[in-house]
């Protein structure tokens, strides 16, 4: 069983409840104008401006939060309810994400942000509950959206109904392993360079309250796909190896693990390298290559490759030369930048290394309606595709590990050029 070593959490109770609207706090709109926020439990929308719809998830409303959740933690509100819509019709791979434990390395930034006292509990909750307690006032979200937009102007008040919540940070010791497989590189001075290839192994296990019968995420397709493609990969350098043809630089197959808890697994290893990460040239990452997506029903014969050109204009040539020389398969970049909604950029291994500047490339198939779901299963693979993008992986891989230089990195972290 996992050691428990620390136990935090919070607890508060009120009497009232702030309703604040939007949260704003403008020099034309106050959300705040007339009332007393410290030591209050403060009650706002999420998302959004009076007279406008709840925009989508971004960069930009993360930052609109953080300011308003920064203004409530200087004028020491007791605690917050955000209003977020989706809580109401969460699906059930979200919700069991949000209930599963969270999982983060035990090192010293981490340590250090865990013990920096809380001051404002923050808790997220339906448009149900939230009319549950405007009814203390006779009101609703509706009413009061359409109050707000018509009159354009705030209107807070106090909710006078009792509070309460309180919660318990357990802290466990969890052991995980990272699983490599090491191919040395013929060449005598080329072999000290390094060329990786990842794919997680974890996935999100049990979901108890899943739609139906079966409650396992097999996950046949996140990741088990992308393993299935690196030991296919490995196996076939293996063999050019035997036959005298091996690769002049040196390969790490890896398999990692804790990505759905945070790709934990690759980051370990960027922090703990085996291997100098100035000596390794790039990241080749497989997250899903089993399936395709709704945008490709009727074309699987396509990958999403992320992260080709945001460090190493050499890397995105050498990639897309090595798919038109050996494999022709149809490069879809839809997602290939910083400011997809999706950030699909930072949410698998290969973001643990390009943040340390090692040239990338992410190859997926998009999301499909099994994503995080029970009906991800192995039926479901289309295997020819699946060996179709290996097989792109394996070719850019050899022109990688062979090539007479290594990718040069022509781009900051932001996608400048450097100087």
């Amino acid at each position: 069983m996992p050691k428990t070593v620390s136990t935090k959490g919070f607890a508060f109770n009120a009497n009232s409840i702030l309703f604040a609207g939007y949260g704003l706090t403008k020099d034309d709109y106050n959300d705040y104008a007339g009332q007393t926020v410290a030591g209050k439990v403060v009650m706002i929308f999420k998302s959004g401006e009076p007279g406008s719809p709840a925009p989508t998830a971004s960069i930009r409303n993360s930052s609109a939060l953080n300011a308003k959740l920064k203004y409530l933690t200087a004028q020491k509100a007791q605690a917050v309810l955000l209003i977020d819509p989706i809580v109401d019709n969460m699906p059930d791979n979200l919700k069991g994400y949000l209930q599963s434990e969270e999982m983060a390395l035990k090192n010293k930034e981490t340590m250090d942000r865990q013990d920096v006292p809380q001051t404002m509990p923050v808790i997220t909750i339906g448009t149900s509950l939230a009319n549950k307690i405007l009814a203390g006032a006779s009101t609703n979200i509706d009413a009061l959206k359409k109050k707000i937009t018509d009159s354009g102007k705030p209107s807070p008040q106090e909710i006078k109904i009792s509070v309460c919540a309180s919660a318990s940070k357990v802290e466990k010791k969890v052991k995980s392993e990272n699983v490599l497989g090491f191919l040395p590189g013929s060449d005598p001075k080329l072999k000290r360079e390094v060329l990786i290839i990842t794919a997680h192994y974890d996935h999100i296990g049990i979901t108890p309250d899943a739609k139906g019968d079966d409650k396992i995420n097999n996950g046949a397709d996140d990741d088990g796909s992308g393993t299935t493609g690196v030991l296919l990969i490995a196996e076939a350098f293996a063999k050019a190896k035997k036959a005298g043809k091996g690769p002049k630089r040196s390969i790490l197959f890896m398999t990692v693990t804790g990505e759905e808890k945070g790709l934990l697994g690759s980051e370990w290893y960027s922090e703990n390298p085996v291997f100098p990460l100035e000596n390794t040239i790039t990241n080749l990452n497989i997250d899903m290559i089993g399936r395709g997506d709704k945008a490709h029903e009727s074309d699987n014969n396509f990958v999403y490759i992320i992260g080709s050109d945001m460090l190493s204009s050499d890397l995105d040539r050498i990639g897309k030369k090595a798919n038109k020389t050996y494999v022709n398969i149809n490069l879809d970049e839809k997602y290939n930048n910083r400011t997809d909604p999706n950030q699909f950029y930072y949410r698998s291994d290969h973001y643990n290394f390009a943040k340390h500047g090692i040239p990338v490339i992410f190859y997926f198939n998009g999301v499909h309606d099994d994503y995080h779901m029970p009906g991800d299963e192995v039926s479901k693979i289309d295997f020819p595709m699946l060996a179709k993008r290996a097989k792109l992986v394996y070719f850019t891989a050899w022109e990688l590990a062979n090539g007479l230089k290594r990718p040069v990195v022509n781009k900051n972290d932001d996608g400048t050029p450097k100087m």
